[in-house]
């Protein structure tokens, strides 16, 4: 099974910022160039993270969404990653299949979740792993255990 840490070691950063440039540039107040050190450091932190055990088997889902007529989200199966209109929604579910939001665990638990299959069928390890980032980073940039 692929973890997030596979996609990490095997992504440039260069291709998943592009990634986060595309479908965030516009959710935030601010230029999105302020904060790519911030990311950039980060990912490199990443890579060498160690990495805490997975003990409920949790697995990282990413669905996109478009809105309808009424800014209802609407849940899409197929997608093009790319499209700039979708949102995306970064969610977790353990081995009892129970749903979860994944912004309160920190980074060293992140890395070691599985990758959901259809997730990983469904767009480039850089767009998830530019989700999954968008998603990890709303709390800040260094949420680690003290190794």
């Amino acid at each position: 099974m692929t973890t997030l840490k596979d996609l990490v070691l095997l992504s440039p950063f260069n291709e998943v910022w592009e990634k986060i440039v595309l479908h965030y540039s516009n959710r935030i107040e601010r230029k999105i160039e302020y904060i790519q050190a911030d990311f950039r450091e980060l990912y490199k932190k990443l890579h060498y993270a160690g990495l805490k055990e997975n003990h409920s088997n949790m697995f990282i889902y990413i669905d996109a969404f478009e809105t309808d007529e009424n800014d209802e989200p609407v849940w899409i199966k197929s997608f093009d990653e790319n499209n700039k209109d979708l949102y995306f929604d970064v969610s977790g579910r353990d081995d009892e299949h129970i749903g979860y939001s994944l912004v309160g665990y920190n980074f060293n638990e992140w890395l070691n979740f599985y990758i959901d299959s259809d997730t990983l069928h469904s767009m480039s390890a850089e767009s998830l792993l530019a989700h999954c980032l968008w998603e990890m980073t709303f709390g800040g940039y260094d949420k680690f255990d003290n190794e």
